[in-house]
């Protein structure tokens, strides 16, 4: 048993899979981290978490509306999507199916399913990616 899991991670290392870059933005009011996972240049999976932070607590109320409409017409097959909300904050999390998008969709969600154009295009945005 111990020799098959040493053969499987082995070779997923020596395929590629597992390769990972984060790129991140954090300014005062919008905390933003991607975690892009690729195969060779090839994305396969995006996850987004961006953390909306309010000094009023009436415009922190009044946002939840936006994030659970968010929320409710961004679940699908092509994406999962979550919040959660603590102290002022609101943290979405958004969970990309790169397999179900189709070309609109990646343009529509600012996405690719290229890594270097990604991650370029991330650059662009002011995020640093790691």
């Amino acid at each position: 048993m111990k020799k098959i899991i040493t053969i499987t991670l082995t070779l997923l290392l020596l395929t590629g899979c597992g390769n990972k870059i984060t790129c991140k933005t954090n300014k005062d009011d919008i905390r933003e981290t991607y975690k892009i996972k690729y195969n060779n240049n090839t994305i396969t999976n995006v996850e987004t978490i961006k953390t909306y932070k309010f000094k009023d607590k009436t415009e922190f109320k009044n946002f939840e509306g936006i994030i659970q409409y968010t929320v409710k017409s961004n679940s699908n097959d092509k994406i999962k999507s979550s919040y959660k909300k603590k102290n002022k904050k609101y943290i979405l999390k958004q969970e990309y199916n790169i397999d179900n998008l189709n070309d609109e969709d990646l343009k529509k969600f600012g996405l690719s399913k290229n890594k270097e154009e990604l991650v370029n295009n991330l650059k662009n945005n002011g995020l640093t990616c790691k």
